[in-house]
């Protein structure tokens, strides 16, 4: 199948890391993208020109835009309980505040939807109003810390809301599903999941492939590995590239907590992550999982130094030498390969663009 041949793309998680990527890249590519961002449903009227609002700001999911921890990226030390806060909580309403009178000419085209994932009749109704060709399923939380503290929350948000999404679009059966899971899900059957948000993207790695089995629907999985680049990540590398943004500015010059030095991760491009996206939708094979990473393990030590050659700031270390998690693998990106895909950023580019994003918001 062509990867161009579909028009209409509904991608889910569109306030998130990855899914405003996801936006921009689909739509500078001519695609019609309907952006579902978290808030209550609106009825009221159909897809409509570019910029378009579709939606009210009332309610919301718990559900939070995805974030690069897809294999356990290591995190500055923050403190028992103590998460991320990159977005306020309902998405829909702070991008309406923003974007009143539609979205600006600095935003992708698109129609900007608003719908809980978690309530089954608002994700029936959004079907049938998209109508989509191709579905990217990016929306869920993230948070392992969050995770310890309302797993029923996590199960709700990443497995019962991608149920009702598969569901809903069992009515469409030539619409081509790509869900996107977490490494941290990916454990062989019994094999015992270190925390309850890894015990929610397994079940929903097993959800989409037994829908697929079971229904016959056109889904398939990607595992992705830490995504970096520009955007408002909560990953180890967004971290630090807001820090040093907020040092150049005369931020408090106090010291940036990390675990260690010689933790190694898979690190990828948001931008090449999108790219292997639309490749999966485009010619992937439905029931199939497909990882996503760059092949290269890289201790957050040479991540530290790449930003270091990127600044003037002097960026204050205060590393704890904790011992080493369980050494990872490099993501097997094989079968991607066969679809005839490959990374084309370069990590110091990502890291570069990611500090630009910082300096500029």
């Amino acid at each position: 199948m062509d990867v161009c041949a579909m028009s209409r793309i509904l991608i889910t998680g569109a306030a998130g890391f990855t899914g405003r990527a996801a936006w921009d890249y689909f739509a500078a590519k001519g695609y019609e993208v309907a952006a579902v961002v978290r808030g209550a449903a609106s009825r009221q009227g159909k897809p409509g020109d570019r910029g378009t609002l579709v939606g009210s700001a009332d309610g919301g999911a718990e559900a939070a835009p995805d974030r690069a921890e897809a294999q356990g990226e290591p995190r500055a030390s923050k403190g028992p309980g103590k998460a991320h806060a990159d977005h306020p909580p309902d998405a829909f309403r702070a991008l309406q505040a923003q974007y009143s009178g539609g979205l600006p000419d600095g935003m992708p085209a698109g129609t900007l939807h608003a719908c809980d994932l978690t309530r089954q009749e608002d994700v029936k109704a959004l079907v049938a109003e998209v109508e989509p060709d191709w579905v990217l399923h990016l929306a869920g939380r993230n948070s392992v810390a969050e995770s310890w503290q309302d797993p029923a929350a996590f199960l709700q948000a990443n497995l019962m809301a991608s149920v009702y999404l598969l569901e809903a679009l069992r009515t469409r059966p030539g619409t081509r599903i790509l869900v996107a899971g977490s490494m941290l899900g990916a454990a062989e059957p019994g094999e015992p999941l270190p925390h309850p948000y890894g015990f929610s993207k397994m079940l929903l790695l097993y959800a989409a492939r037994s829908w697929h089995r079971w229904f016959s629907q056109q889904i398939m999985v990607a595992l992705p590995s830490n995504l970096v680049g520009p955007g408002p990540s909560g990953g180890i590398c967004g971290l630090l590239a807001r820090k040093i943004a907020a040092l150049e500015k005369g931020g408090p010059p106090d010291a940036f907590r990390l675990s260690s030095l010689g933790e190694e991760r898979d690190y990828l491009d948001v931008r090449d992550a999108v790219s292997a996206y639309e490749t999966i939708l485009g010619r992937g094979e439905p029931g199939s999982v497909y990882g996503i990473g760059s092949e290269r393990l890289r201790p957050l030590g040479e991540i530290v130094s790449v930003f270091r050659t990127l600044t003037p700031a002097a960026l204050p270390l205060e590393v704890e030498n904790k011992p080493r998690p369980e050494p990872v693998r490099p993501v097997d990106v094989s079968a991607l390969k066969a679809l005839g895909w490959s990374a084309r950023i370069p990590f110091e580019t990502s890291l570069a663009d990611a500090l630009d994003y910082y300096r500029r918001n």
